[in-house]
This record gives C-alpha cells, structure tokens and sequence, in this order.
C-alpha cells in the first residue's frame, strides 16, 4: 500500500533544511530565497484557515480547524499521464527537498546550485527578474494595425546594454545592429543574393519568429545584475554583502605560499602561515531545533555515498569524491562566492544632466507612495531585484557593468589578449605585504 502524501509536512522539511543551510553560511538569503520558491509553489495544495470573526467576547478566539483534506498517494503521483499541476507541484517540492539535503551533506555542486537559485543566478527567480526586461511589442501608432504578436519588438536600452556588453553575457555578445535587423540564419542577410536579384521582402510571421528565436536564445546567455546602483542611492548592499565574503581573510594561506614563505624568511615565526585580519566572534553553537534537521539530511539527501563517486560518469556531471564541510573552512566558503561573484555583475545608472531634468520632471508629476521605492514590498520578489530593475527602467539615465575584483576569473573586454597583464590591486598588496611575501617598499 503506498504512502500517504503530507504537504504540510513536506513543505515544513524543505523550510528546516533551507534554515539548517542558511545557518551554516550565515546568510539569511538563502533562507528567505528557498522559503520563498517553496510558498509559491505549495501554496495552492496547503489548507487555508477562514478568515476570524472575532465577537465582543472572543477577540482572542483562533479560527475554526479547516477541514482535512485527502491525503495523495504515491500511485497517483505515478499512473496518471499526463501529470496534473498537483502531481507537478508535489515532485518538483520533493526534487527542492533533496536538492537542499544534498547541499546541507556539503556536495560542492549542490551547494552551487542552491546559492545560485538562492540569488537569482538560474531558477524561477531569474527567469521572473528577466520577463522585465524582455522585448515588449511595439506601440507605435503604424503598428496599431497589426496583432501584438506581429508587431515590431521594443529593446529597452538596459537589456540592449546587456546584451552588447561581454561582460554581462555567456558567449559572445550581441552586435548594436543586430537588434536593428537579426543576423543569419534568423534572416537573410541584406546581401543575400536572392534578396539582391529579386528583391524578396521579408514577411512579418517570418521577422516575429525569428524574433522569439533571436531573442530566447540570447536571454539565456544573459548574466542578470546581482544588483542596481543608482546615482544618489548610497551603495549596492547586496553586492556589497556578497565582496564582504568572497573577500574574507580569515582563512589559512594556500600550501604554496606557505612553502615560498618558509623558503624566502627563514626563522619566520610559525603564526605568520596563518593571515588573519579582524576575524570578529567566534560562530555561536547550532541552536537546537537544527539538530533534527541535521539529523534528516542524510535521510532525505540522494543517498550517494563517496564510494560510488569513483566512477568518472558520475564526477563528469558535478558529483565530486566527498562532501566538504563547509561550516569548518572558512576558504571553501570564499571561494564558492568567489565564483558566484563571476557571475554576478553590478548594473551602475550614471545620469546625465538632461535624465536628472526629466526625472525630476516625472518625480514632480508622479507622487511616490509610501513604501514604493525600489527595495519596498517584497511579496513575489524576496530579493527586491525585480523592484529594483523596475525603477531602473522607468530613469532615465546611461548604464554601465560592473564586475567585482574578487570574482575568481575576472571577464576582460571584447578583444583584450588573453595574456595581458593588470596591476595588483590594494587589497591583493596588503595580502603579500602581510604574508611576508613582497615588503612595502617593493610593493
């Protein structure tokens, strides 16, 4: 007989590992991130309380109990073809569930995939912040006359930026004239010689499909902004946030550096292998209610064990040869913000003297309600990244990308030689000075 399905209590284990995760690398996105994703996907099937009509006598009288509702079986995910949205909801709930289990064991690649789901960095969160930004038909008056779906296409000029900008995209980045006309093999180029001979004009079913093509295919590659820095705005916190940690010097020196040092200073005091810079408290014990969540991990988890990870069909796919605890090396922790800081670009508005005229001009026009600026209300958006990209798109103002100088492979400009050398930064100074590796007059 199969297993009745609880949401209730599904939907509480993926809320314990997300936290367990969360307290393990003391950020608390990831616990508002997950618990976000698994509302909104269980929140149809979780039962609802009636609204309390408290009377004279009873103001702290709770809602009836709602009624139980049947519970699902095992077989019913499994015969019925094709899946319900129930089905859909209860095994995408269950694959949320091991996910996070796999990344509380510390499988590298599973704590990958939820820090990035958990900043918008692939999943349901990043395809919500990119519907903005896609191209929206046209409404000018001549394309009035013509379905939406067979009108011209809008590209707002942050997507085109994003678009054009190498260090915003995977791949190659998109040429300034092929927003205006698509390149092959989505059209025919404009020397294409049954164009020239016979002058074939393009129909508009052929330029909208192309356009869906053109534009699925390059949305995929685009890298979101972590975040948005406006002029006058103060900085960007969760980027900030983000250098703060892949930034941390609290951690031992690489083993390469280690042996150079005791080559080049003999007599070296033994305490200098260790850097250490302001390293704070010391990390407050697991609280109690996490023990069981820890407890259920290994349960819950895809039960790979590190012998199997000997086979080099599982280690081509991300499964590496052990789990890492992560709670215990301050360096692996670094590093997995390194990468995400790769990326993770910086989007800076920087206005010009006529935008600032306009925008006053619209400020001025439009009140701004309360709780309306671009990190308030944060319903369907646990990052205030798409509140953010919104206030972006209605200011007018020039863009630009950042990349931070921490991320573990920095992305140079379209053309650089792949061999060309940059200075060493204040930071990276201040380490080999500390480490005893260059002296401060050399450096």
């Amino acid at each position: 007989m199969s297993a009745p399905v609880q949401v209730v209590p599904l939907y509480r284990s993926i809320l314990h590992q997300a936290r367990l995760l969360s307290h393990t690398w003391s950020d608390h996105t990831l616990l508002r991130s997950h618990a976000h994703l698994a509302r909104r996907n269980l929140e149809p099937l979780l039962p609802r309380s009636p609204p309390c009509d408290p009377g004279p006598s009873s103001s702290r009288s709770r809602a009836p109990h709602p009624p139980a509702q049947p519970p699902l079986l095992d077989d019913d995910l499994d015969l019925q073809w094709p899946p319900s949205t129930t089905q859909k909801r209860i095994k995408r709930a269950r694959i949320h569930l091991r996910h996070l289990a796999d990344a509380n064991i510390g499988w590298p690649h599973a704590v990958k995939r939820a820090i990035d789901i958990a900043y918008a960095r692939r999943g349901k969160l990043r395809r919500d912040a990119l519907a903005l930004l896609s191209p929206q038909p046209s409404s000018a008056p001549e394309e009035q006359r013509y379905p939406r779906r067979l009108r011209h296409k809008d590209v707002h000029p942050i997507l085109a930026h994003l678009l054009t900008t190498q260090e915003s995209m995977r791949g190659a980045a998109a040429r300034p004239q092929h927003l205006k006309r698509l390149p092959p093999p989505y059209l025919p180029a404009l020397d294409d010689p049954v164009l020239v001979k016979f002058g074939k004009r393009v129909g508009r079913t052929r330029m909208a499909n192309a356009w869906r093509k053109w534009a699925g295919a390059q949305l995929k590659k685009v890298i979101l902004p972590i975040d948005v820095q406006v002029p006058g705005g103060g900085q960007a916190e969760r980027f900030r946030g983000i250098e703060e940690r892949a930034a941390s010097l609290d951690c031992p020196l690489p083993r390469r550096l280690r042996s150079g040092q005791a080559t080049t200073t003999a007599g070296a005091n033994a305490a200098s292998s260790t850097l250490r810079v302001d390293p704070g408290p010391r990390k407050a014990p697991s609280p109690p209610y996490l023990d069981h969540a820890r407890a259920e991990a290994d349960r819950l988890s895809s039960g790979m064990r590190p012998q199997a990870m000997r086979k080099q069909s599982l280690r081509t796919h991300g499964w590496s040869r052990t789990p890492k605890d992560y709670a215990r090396h301050a360096r692996a922790r670094r590093r997995i913000y390194a990468g995400l800081l790769e990326k993770s670009p910086l989007l800076r508005l920087a206005s010009t003297a006529e935008a600032e005229s306009v925008q006053a001009s619209i400020d001025s026009a439009v009140p701004s309600a309360p709780g309306s600026g671009p990190r308030g209300g944060v319903g369907r958006d646990p990052l205030g990244l798409k509140a953010q990209l919104r206030d972006a798109m209605d200011r007018p103002s020039k863009a630009s990308i950042g990349i931070s100088e921490h991320a573990t492979r920095r992305r140079g400009p379209r053309g650089a030689a792949p061999g060309s050398e940059r200075a060493l930064t204040d930071q990276e100074i201040k380490f080999l000075e500390q480490a005893g590796i260059v002296s401060a007059s050399r450096a």
